[in-house]
């Protein structure tokens, strides 16, 4: 959504700086088109994986450590009567914000392209809207962020969560020991965020 935004004040003459992505960065949708492809009956398992993801990224952060954040999560993942009433929330939002999102990636598809043909039938139009951006892109990644999410045979590859696949050149900061949520305390990102904004 932060390049939409940014597209938005290009088009209205506005100068966009820098477009920085903290721990993220749109192409890694891509990694889920296989059950993107499946329509709008793959919505609700993927927001289901997103809260998922998120648990994941807790329970390896350093910030976290040795904390039950994530075992209290995973209750109201399962829908536990144990679960809190904030975890429950918090899930309930996760996924509200998550569906639009889904269905936005979904118009990427072209209408004559049936959905079960190639998977650049959606890739291909996604990453030439990024790529699209007038400002200068830059990606800050957590080692143990959003990358120990993915696949372990993806992983390596997607070390800096798609931005390879993007037509235009990316800058990419990794901020070594640091976790999703914890990176922000760090000085480095601090530090960064403030040389990226000049």
């Amino acid at each position: 959504m932060v390049v939409a935004v940014a597209k938005l004040l290009e088009a209205d003459g506005q100068e966009v700086v820098q477009l920085s992505f903290l721990d993220h960065f749109p192409a890694l949708w891509i990694n889920d088109e296989p059950l993107l492809r499946k329509g709008e009956t793959a919505i609700d398992d993927m927001a289901a994986q997103t809260f998922a993801c998120i648990i994941r990224m807790i329970g390896v952060d350093p910030a976290y450590s040795g904390c039950e954040r994530a075992a209290q999560m995973e209750l109201a993942l399962s829908a536990s009567p144990q679960a809190s009433q904030d975890d429950i929330a918090t899930k309930e939002v996760t996924t509200q914000l998550t569906i639009p999102l889904l269905q936005f990636l979904m118009d990427f598809y072209p209408p004559s392209v049936p959905r079960c043909a190639t998977g650049k039938s959606f890739a291909d139009p996604f990453i030439d809207w990024v790529s699209s951006v007038k400002a200068p892109l830059s990606i800050l990644i957590a080692e143990f962020g959003v990358v120990t999410t993915l696949p372990a045979a993806l992983q390596a590859s997607w070390r800096d969560l798609g931005a390879h696949l993007c037509r235009k050149a990316v800058d990419q900061y990794f901020i070594p020991g640091a976790g999703h949520f914890g990176f922000l305390g760090e000085a480095q990102t601090a530090a960064l965020l403030q040389q990226l904004g000049r």
